[in-house]
């Protein structure tokens, strides 16, 4: 009897601690994503987001997705920017430059280096559930641009807890 206890031991401790680490696992990626960046726009290669927060400071990383865009043929694609602006916030189109409360983002092209034709964006003040994210690479293809635009809320996947 005492040897089937420890033989039962033996395999359910493991078993019951391989189940523990699955769930603990499952409710981890249920919250959490690991968001790879192919751009050059950001030095971040990773991102681990905390999808349950939507970016609340300015300068912080966050990814959202860019829907239906033309210029980069794709229905969904993941965007890893920088938090700018939300509601509230004045974006001014200035000689070809983009301030978001007075905070220079960056110039503004008239085309991409793929030689597409870009719009910049208009002066104008972030109206509720939109968000402004930009890079500061100056190929950078983010809000300064009416192709993408002031960002849904809803299309915010989460806010960066740690980048490399």
């Amino acid at each position: 009897m005492r040897l089937a206890m420890k033989i039962n031991n033996k395999i359910i401790l493991p078993i019951c601690g391989f189940l523990l680490g699955f769930l603990c696992l499952i409710i981890a990626l249920k919250k959490y994503e690991i968001v790879v960046n192919y751009s050059e726009s950001l030095p971040y290669k990773f991102v681990i987001i905390d999808k349950s927060k939507k970016p609340t400071k300015k300068g912080q990383i966050a990814v959202f997705y860019v829907l239906n865009n033309k210029e980069l043929a794709v229905e969904k694609i993941k965007f890893i920017k920088i938090y700018g602006g939300s509601e509230g916030s004045e974006i001014l189109l200035k000689n070809n430059k983009i301030f978001v409360d007075d905070f220079l983002i960056g110039e503004v092209k008239e085309k991409s280096k793929k030689n597409q034709k870009l719009t910049a964006i208009q002066s104008q003040i972030i109206s509720k559930q939109k968000y402004f994210f930009y890079s500061l690479h100056q190929d950078s293809f983010d809000s300064r641009y009416q192709e993408i635009g002031l960002i849904d809320e809803k299309n915010i996947v989460g806010t960066a807890i740690f980048a490399y």
